[in-house]
């Protein structure tokens, strides 16, 4: 029982390390995706708001799904829905 746990992790966790390897290889509809945070409501959060004025985004929005953008605009005003 034991050993089958442990073959069933590994394989588990070799699956996650190809992902990562590979990129972002889910590309369905259903696929989760970084969004920024919003209140209650769905109206973007104020911080958020000042923090992308801080980098001129609100111009031009910012790719989510590239971790330089998310990195820019700092994961604490973003949410992975």
């Amino acid at each position: 029982m034991i050993v089958n746990k442990r073959v069933i992790h590994k394989e588990k966790m070799n699956r996650k390390k190809e992902l990562r390897k590979n990129g972002n290889p889910l590309q369905e509809e259903d696929a989760r995706m970084w969004k920024y945070k919003t209140c209650w409501n769905g109206v973007m959060t104020v911080a958020v708001k000042r923090r992308l004025e801080k980098y001129e985004a609100v111009k031009e929005p910012l790719d989510l799904t590239l971790g330089e953008n998310r990195t820019l605009i700092g994961y604490n005003y973003l949410e992975y829905v």
